[in-house]
């Protein structure tokens, strides 16, 4: 019984096995019917023949791409369902195929460019098939592909071969310059410009364009330029120009306004321009050297080529030599007839900052803490040592003595402390000072007369032609170096020398700019006689030139009752204040002592008018200083003579405690040579004497006799009455020359002396 009973366990345990198997096969089957899965019992074979029974080829399709490791089997059933599927899509697909290979047999090639478009389309139609058929991976199984898709994807690809292999051949006979559409866009096959015309697409291009005209080659340029090399694209702006010019030729009207027109049209097609031949100009600057070396020009003037004509640069004397050759098309000689800078201070504002103006010496405030802990520790030792003498109970002492121990160590370490520990340290002392901040505009301005000559038609033309530029600057005058603040106060800002670099800095004009100028005015040409004639024309031009810069810097006539205050100024500086005076119409002498160590003052001047400069130059010894500033004036003239009239009248115009332009009088008293009172000097100066009321304030003003200046007023002997000294005219006349600047004098016989 028991062997039957074990037997009957395994019958049931073998019926639940089948059970469930039988149970996942036919849920197989199921999933499978849904095309939601495959088992055993129905397979992606299956399910493609399902689908093909109710027509759907799309999604048979589908199964198979989906399926690719199943679809490797190669035993009957698989087969059979994967060849049916192929005969269901080329039903559609291969007369497709059969049509597009007919395409292919009728468009015949080599073609000329009538057939190309039959050929492209039917190109395009072979790769629609074929692209078509891709999407089913079944039709490119190597057992299962048609064999007339095999022939179109054969017949496409050795046609598109030989087709492109032809391509530089059927270029080369491409009517580039008259077709209306750009071989690119018609040839059967796609080519790649850039590679099509070869390494030497330069020479390619240039033999076309040789005889080409005006149309063929803008043509030209809108079908392919944009696909072209940049050498080849100025070959064609240079070819367009050519064509302008012959036409020009041709109408007797070739000119250098008509020159500069074709070039102009060339660039307004977008085509490039690096040179137009047959044209060279010559450039001669013929700008007075009197105004060059004397200074009467503030900034020089650059012509710059940006034309595309060929240019050099010419000499005045050799083209106005009597042998002189003419062997270029055009001259354009430029007479920079006046430069000048002007500042305008439209805004000025004053800051507080600090710097460091020294140290101090305080008490350490770390030796006080340090020393305050060691008098808390002596006074815990002494604490912990009465209890381990004096207490009674023996764990009282005990414990005194433990603390004594522990307590001993930290006073060890605190009086070491205290040891290293500076009593006094330097702390840092940091004083208020006042800087200014000028907003202000440079304007430039420029006046240059110019001469064209046509060397073709023998005429010439001249004009006048002004420049004007301008620029805003915020300077930060007098920043002290030892200020904590002074690279943010700078930040943002620019400095003195950017400003001095923008005014000394080339005023650049275009030479198209002056030569457009000329050819908008074609009609005031004059014939030219000789170049003799022409020299003498400029010649005349540049004297009346430099005779209008002297005059505007000489400022002759009369501006006042009195015009030796028009030539003092107030020179101010955050802390001090002094005098000073018009040397030349730009520069300003005044005490060392006045400015010292300063790069920048401000400068007000008699008008009310404010500017500012900049310290040029110094002479310690003599206490002199030289600044140079942006508003001009009429300067003052030194006194020539070898001796002075003692008890003669001396006046002195200056700002005296800040009380701006006062005159005061007196007699010259003696002129002696003592020593300096500045301790940085040494030796003797030679002083002239005076009881002229001098104060604080008239440093660096002018001494007059009459209308000459024979001394900088300097210093005063405070115990005394009437012992005022200024430094004597001789000094500052030598001071003058050695910075390289050219005083005016006064002639002996024109300074009235007053008794």
């Amino acid at each position: 019984m028991p062997s039957q009973g074990l037997s009957c366990d395994r019958i049931r345990a073998f019926c639940l096995v089948g059970l469930a198997l039988l149970m996942a096969a036919g849920s197989g089957c199921r999933a499978g019917g849904r095309g939601a899965g495959f088992g055993a019992f129905y397979t992606p074979a299956d399910r493609i023949n399902d689908l093909l029974d109710g027509n759907l080829m799309q999604n048979a399709s589908r199964v198979y791409d989906a399926n690719p490791g199943y679809f490797t089997k190669s035993d009957a059933e698989t087969m059979a369902a994967c060849e049916r599927l192929v005969r269901a899509l080329m039903l559609e697909i291969e007369p497709q195929a059969e049509a597009a290979l007919e395409d292919l047999d009728r468009a015949a090639w080599p073609a000329g460019p009538a057939a190309w478009p039959e050929m492209r389309n039917a190109l395009a139609r072979a790769r629609a098939v074929l692209e078509e058929a891709a999407q089913h991976r079944v039709l490119a199984a190597q057992e299962l592909r048609p064999a007339v898709l095999e022939r179109l994807a054969a017949q496409d690809r050795n046609l598109r071969f030989q087709i492109t292999a032809d391509a530089p051949e059927m270029l080369a006979d491409y009517p580039l310059l008259s077709a209306e559409k750009s071989f690119f866009e018609v040839y059967p096959v796609k080519i790649d410009a850039a590679k099509a015309f070869g390494d030497d697409a330069l020479n390619f291009w240039r033999k076309r364009l040789k005889d080409a005209v005006s149309p063929e080659i803008l043509h030209a340029f809108d079908l392919y330029g944009g696909s072209l090399p940049a050498a080849v694209q100025e070959a064609m702006g240079e070819a367009y120009y050519l064509s302008i010019m012959r036409s020009e030729r041709e109408r007797g009207a070739m000119s250098l306004a008509a020159a500069l027109a074709a070039a102009k049209t060339v660039r307004k097609t977008g085509m490039p321009l690096a040179a137009a031949p047959g044209a060279r100009v010559v450039f001669v600057n013929v700008t007075s050297r009197t105004l060059l070396r004397k200074g009467l020009l503030d900034f020089p003037v650059s012509i710059d080529n940006d034309t595309p004509f060929e240019t050099s640069r010419g000499s005045m004397r050799r083209l106005f030599a009597g042998n002189a050759t003419l062997d270029a098309d055009f001259y354009v000689l430029v007479d920079t007839a006046s430069t000048r800078s002007e500042r305008t201070i439209y805004k000025k504002q004053t800051r507080l900052s600090e710097f460091l103006s020294g140290v101090q010496t305080v008490e350490n405030r770390r030796y006080i803490e340090e020393r305050d802990r060691v008098l808390r520790l002596r006074q815990k030792y002494d604490s912990a040592g009465d209890h381990a003498l004096f207490a009674s109970d023996p764990f009282v002492q005990l414990f005194g003595a433990v603390s004594q121990s522990r307590l001993d160590d930290d006073l060890e370490k605190a009086e070491e402390r205290l040891k290293n520990t500076p009593m006094y340290v330097e702390k840092e002392v940091y004083s208020e000072y006042a800087y200014p901040v000028f907003d202000l505009e440079v304007v430039k301005l420029a006046t240059v007369n110019y001469y064209v000559v046509d060397v073709r038609a023998k005429r010439y033309f001249k004009d006048v032609f002004d420049v004007r530029e301008s620029q805003s600057f915020s300077v930060a005058y007098g920043v002290n170096p030892k200020d904590p603040h002074r690279r943010d106060i700078l930040a943002g800002k620019e400095t003195e020398e950017d400003v001095t670099d923008f005014e000394d800095a080339p005023v650049h004009v275009p030479l198209s700019a002056i030569l457009e100028q000329f050819a908008s005015q074609p009609g005031k040409g004059k014939p030219l006689a000789s170049l003799a004639s022409l020299a003498d024309q400029i010649f005349a031009d540049r004297n009346r030139a430099v005779e209008l810069a002297k005059k505007t810097r000489v400022f002759t006539g009369d501006e006042g009752s009195d015009e030796r205050f028009k030539a003092v100024v107030y020179v101010s500086l955050p802390r001090s204040l002094g005098s000073g005076f018009y040397v030349r119409d730009d520069v300003v002498m005044t005490n060392y002592h006045v400015v010292e160590e300063s790069d920048f003052v401000e400068i007000r001047l008699y008008d009310g008018a404010e500017t500012f400069g900049k310290v040029i130059a110094k002479d310690i010894q003599h206490d002199l200083a030289l600044i140079k500033v942006q508003a001009r004036r009429k300067p003052l003239k030194f006194y020539s003579g070898n001796s002075l009239p003692l008890g003669a009248t001396a006046e002195v115009i200056g700002n005296p405690e800040g009380f701006k332009f006062s005159i005061s009088r007196g007699v010259i008293s003696a002129v002696r040579r003592d020593t300096p009172p500045m301790a940085m000097q040494s030796g003797k100066n030679l002083y002239i004497q005076t009881d002229a009321a001098i104060n604080p304030g008239n440093s660096g003003g002018p001494l007059f006799l009459g209308d000459a200046v024979i001394g900088v007023v300097d210093f005063v002997i405070r115990e005394s009455e009437g012992l005022n000294f200024a430094i004597h005219y001789s000094d500052a006349l030598a001071f003058m020359k050695k910075s390289g600047i050219e005083p005016m004098l006064a002639k002996e016989e024109d300074v009235h002396v007053k008794k």
